[in-house]
């Protein structure tokens, strides 16, 4: 090894993990996407990652917290409609929840409301 090897923020636990299937699917990588925005919002994730590689190790990282790590890749198109329905409605379930933290947070702050 050289000093070139190493890295300022050399993460090797990271390094070692095998990157999941969801990181790849189009609504999986959504789910993935809106629980890490929910998890982390200081990493400014945005609303429609689309193609953008630049949160895969951190979406990687997010799948144990979902408990889909034991969940195996869609074999048939017709499973990966229904699996891709079930992400969807996780996705509606973390997004709602956070518009109701952001609602009672901004209805605390005291402003009046319409009588």
């Amino acid at each position: 090894m050289i000093i070139s090897d190493f890295r300022q923020n050399y993460e090797p636990e990271q390094a070692t993990i095998a990157r999941h299937w969801l990181v790849d699917h189009d609504v999986g990588r959504e789910l993935l996407a809106t629980q890490l925005r929910v998890m982390r919002p200081d990493l400014n994730v945005p609303m429609m990652l689309g193609p953008n590689k630049h949160f895969d190790a951190e979406m990687n990282l997010v799948v144990p917290t979902l408990g889909l790590e034991g969940m195996k890749k869609p074999d048939s198109a017709w499973e990966d409609i229904k699996t891709s329905w079930v992400f969807l409605k996780r996705i509606a379930v973390l997004e709602f929840a956070e518009v109701k933290k952001a609602f009672v947070s901004f209805k605390g702050r005291g402003y009046r409301q319409a009588s």
